[in-house]
């Protein structure tokens, strides 16, 4: 019972400490966080890369794509109808 009152009476004075005890940050401590939070994100903001630039497709681009999509057909073509002549003889003759 002894310890018990002692424990309690020691609890009491723990807790009426706590609450006395406020904390109350200093202005410097506020303003070079401030200034940390600052540079860092103005640090990150100079380390991400810039928009890769926007590819303009005009109608040149689709008139080359679409000659030379032609031009490998016609060239398919080609190769089919030599391998068809070579592969029948009497279409020669």
């Amino acid at each position: 019972s002894r310890l018990k009152s002692r424990k309690l009476e020691i609890e009491r004075e723990i807790e009426s400490r706590r609450a006395a005890t406020k904390f109350e940050p200093s202005e410097d401590i506020q303003t070079s966080g401030k200034k940390k939070l600052e540079e860092v994100l103005a640090s990150e903001i100079e380390k991400t890369p810039a928009l890769p630039p926007k590819i303009v497709r005009d109608k040149l681009a689709d008139e080359e794509q679409t000659s030379y999509t032609s031009r490998l057909l016609d060239a398919k073509r080609k190769v089919q109808k030599q391998r068809d002549r070579n592969n029948n003889p009497e279409d020669k003759d």
